[in-house]
C-alpha cells in the first residue's frame, strides 16, 4: 500500500548556517583563492599547451605538476624592475617571499576539487557543443565555496573527548568500527553529540543546528560557503538512510494513506495531482482521487512577499549607484544590498519547500509540465516576473523529493494541448484559444 516504508541509503546535502571564527575565516578565503589560482593556472597552461603543439593536458597530467607548484615562488620582485638578491635578503623581504607559497595555506585537500572542476568544464564544453561556452577565467567575487575531505577535519565527542574515526572515508576498518561504537558509548553517533574541528583551527565550528539528525561518521565531504552579505554556511555530504532522516514526514504519509482510505474496505484510491506554474498564482494546484469522488481539490498558492522587498530593493540600489566604489560607505551599502537579496531567496526557498513536501506527501503521482524558461525569460515585459519565481528551483524540489519518498513524477510535454482537451471526455478543440474558458459541446 505504501512504498515510502522500505528505506534505502544515499548521498545527502544538508546544508546549515554556520559561524567560524577569525581563524577559520582566514583559513577559508586563503583556500578559495588558493583554489582560484589553480584553475586559472592550468587552464592558461592548457591554452598554451594546444596553442603551441595541439596537445591538450589531462586531468592527471595536471595533479602531477601540482607538488612542484606548491613549493615554488611565483615571480615575486621587490618592485617592477629589480627582482630580489635571493644572497642578501632582508627579514622583512624574507617575510613577504614567504608568503609566496601560499599553495601551503589553507585547506590542502581542496585543491584537487578545482582541478576536477576545471576537468568537468572542459567535458560538458566537448559534450554540449553550442550549449556550453569554453571555460573562462574566475574572478574574484564576494561569495565563494570550498570543498575539502575527511583528512582536514575531525569529530570529538563533547563528553568523552574522544575523537570519531571518519566512516565516510576509506578508514572502514575492524578498529575503527569498534573505535567508534566505544567513543560513542555502544550508540549510533549523532552530530548533537559531536564538535567539529578543522586542521589549523583551536576552537570548534559553532554550527546551527535545525533539528535533523544524521551520523557525522557517514560524512565523505564537507563543503563551506560564504555569501555576498557576509553569511557562512556549511555542507554536508552524507550517506544516510532516508527512512531515518525523514520519519516525522513519513509518518505523516502513512496518517494520509489511513485517512483517505475506505473505512469499510480498507480500500486506497490513488491520489494524482496536476500543477500549473503561473506568475499571478504561482502555483494552481488540482487534486484528484482517482475512482473516487472522495477528494477533487482546486488550490491556488502565491508567493507573497516579493513586491515589498522589490520597493526597498530599488531604494537601496541606487543609494548604491551613488557611492564611490571601493569606499567604505560603498561595502557597507553593498551589504545592505546583498542581505535584501538573501532574505528574498530565503523567502522563496521557504515557500518552495513547504509546498512541495506537502504536495509529495499528499499525492501518489504528480504531473507538472515541462516549460522552456530560458525562452520565457526573454520576453522583456515579464523577465523580472518570471525569474524571480524561481520555477526551476521548484521543479527541482519535486524531483528529488519523489525519489526520496517513492512517488511518481510525470513531465508533461510542453506542446501537449491541455487546454484544448476536456478532461471529462477528452474531446480536442482546436478552436480554443488561451483568454476563452472551455465549454464541452
Amino acid at each position: 500500500m505504501n512504498k515510502t516504508s522500505s528505506s534505502f541509503h544515499m548521498k545527502i546535502g544538508i546544508k546549515l548556517r554556520c559561524y567560524p571564527d577569525s581563524q577559520l575565516k582566514q583559513l577559508i578565503h586563503q583556500t578559495a583563492g588558493n583554489n582560484r589560482f589553480i584553475y586559472n593556472y592550468f587552464l592558461n597552461l592548457k591554452n598554451i599547451k594546444y596553442q603551441e603543439n595541439k596537445t591538450s593536458l589531462s586531468y592527471h597530467d595536471c595533479s602531477a605538476l601540482l607538488p612542484s607548484l606548491k613549493n615554488s615562488v611565483f615571480a615575486f620582485q621587490k618592485d617592477s624592475t629589480e627582482h630580489i638578491d635571493f644572497m642578501t635578503i632582508s627579514g622583512h623581504d624574507f617575510n613577504l617571499l614567504k608568503r609566496n607559497y601560499f599553495l601551503k595555506s589553507g585547506f590542502s585537500t581542496s585543491i584537487q576539487f578545482a582541478l576536477k572542476s576545471l576537468d568537468n568544464a572542459f567535458n560538458n564544453f566537448f559534450k554540449n557543443k553550442g550549449k556550453v561556452g569554453y571555460p573562462q577565467f574566475k574572478k574574484k567575487n564576494s561569495a565563494d565555496s570550498i570543498t575539502i575531505t575527511p583528512n582536514n577535519w575531525k569529530f570529538v565527542h563533547i563528553f568523552t573527548n574522544n575523537r570519531l574515526p571518519n566512516l565516510g572515508s576509506n578508514s572502514k576498518t575492524k578498529d575503527n568500527i569498534q573505535n567508534f561504537l566505544i567513543d560513542n558509548c555502544g550508540k549510533t553517533p549523532s552530530i548533537y553529540d559531536y564538535l567539529l574541528y578543522f586542521s589549523g583551527c583551536e576552537q570548534p565550528l559553532k554550527i546551527q543546528l535545525d533539528g535533523r539528525d544524521f551520523n557525522p561518521a557517514t560524512i565523505s565531504k564537507i563543503n563551506l560557503s560564504y555569501n555576498a552579505a557576509g553569511q557562512y554556511f556549511i555542507t554536508f555530504l552524507a550517506d544516510e538512510d532516508i527512512h531515518n532522516l525523514k520519519v516525522k514526514n513519513i509518518l505523516k504519509n502513512n496518517e494520509n494513506y489511513l485517512k483517505l482510505s475506505d473505512p469499510v474496505t480498507g480500500e486506497y484510491y490513488p491520489i494524482h495531482t496536476a500543477i500549473d506554474l503561473g506568475i499571478k498564482n504561482t502555483l494552481n494546484i488540482r487534486s484528484i482521487q482517482k475512482n473516487s469522488g472522495l477528494n477533487n481539490n482546486y488550490l491556488e498558492k502565491k508567493l507573497k512577499g516579493l513586491n515589498r522587498h522589490n520597493k526597498k530593493l530599488r531604494r537601496y540600489q541606487q543609494n548604491l549607484s551613488r557611492k564611490k566604489k571601493g569606499s567604505h560607505n560603498y561595502n557597507k551599502q553593498r551589504i545592505k544590498v546583498a542581505k535584501l537579496h538573501q532574505k528574498m531567496v530565503n523567502i522563496r526557498t521557504d515557500f518552495y519547500h513547504q509546498e512541495s513536501t506537502r504536495i509529495v506527501l499528499e499525492s501518489d503521482k504528480v504531473i507538472v509540465e515541462n516549460l522552456h524558461i530560458k525562452g520565457m525569460v526573454k520576453n522583456k515585459r515579464n523577465a523580472k516576473n518570471i525569474s524571480q519565481q524561481g520555477w526551476g528551483q521548484f521543479l527541482s524540489m519535486l524531483k528529488y523529493k519523489s525519489q526520496w519518498y517513492g512517488k511518481t513524477l510525470i513531465e508533461a510535454d510542453r506542446f501537449f494541448p491541455s487546454s484544448k482537451i476536456c478532461s471529462h471526455c477528452k474531446q480536442y478543440n482546436p478552436n480554443v484559444k488561451r483568454e476563452d474558458k472551455w465549454v464541452c459541446e
